[in-house]
């Protein structure tokens, strides 16, 4: 069940993009003092930008650490809309990630009045956690060491539209 404190949708999304954090937005080899790569950061603010209907569900391991309420402070720490956000997936024990949004798809889009065919991709930097579950061509898959770059960036855009 979506999380209440985010659970606001102004205008149903025709997009979807669920979001990992780890090796995303931020990297592997991030010399930041931050949580998150600020240049990741603003590849994912590029996104947004240019995709006005597009929306966040949360699907990285951050969903299990901190509630949308927490992740929401790191989030306007880097001026990061929060109504960008609209769930999380759940964690269902024995099941992968794939498995997972797929169930998000399936079971919560319906309830905030997507539609089951809903266009989405899903960025991640391990890619067995949601392969063969979701078709390759949804997945973009970021190199841990960099995160989302601009290539990756580029390429969920055209994507996306």
């Amino acid at each position: 069940m979506p999380d209440p404190f985010y659970f606001r949708i102004p205008n149903t999304p025709s997009r979807l993009l669920f979001l990992d954090i780890d090796g995303v937005l931020n990297t592997l080899s991030d010399d930041e003092a931050g949580l998150l790569t600020r240049r990741c950061v603003d590849e994912l603010k590029r996104v947004l930008l240019e995709l006005p209907d597009l929306r966040i569900v949360i699907s990285s391991t951050w969903r299990e650490k901190f509630g949308l309420f927490r992740l929401g402070f790191v989030w306007r720490q880097y001026d990061l809309s929060e109504h960008w956000v609209i769930d999380r997936t759940p964690v269902k024990l024995f099941d992968s990630l794939g498995i997972e949004i797929l169930s998000w798809i399936e079971e919560t889009a319906p309830l905030l009045g997507i539609k089951p065919d809903v266009h989405f991709a899903v960025l991640e930097d391990e890619p067995d956690w949601i392969f063969p579950d979701i078709p390759k061509e949804n997945a973009f898959i970021c190199n841990p060491e960099k995160g989302l770059t601009k290539r990756i960036a580029n390429r969920l855009i055209r994507f996306l539209k």
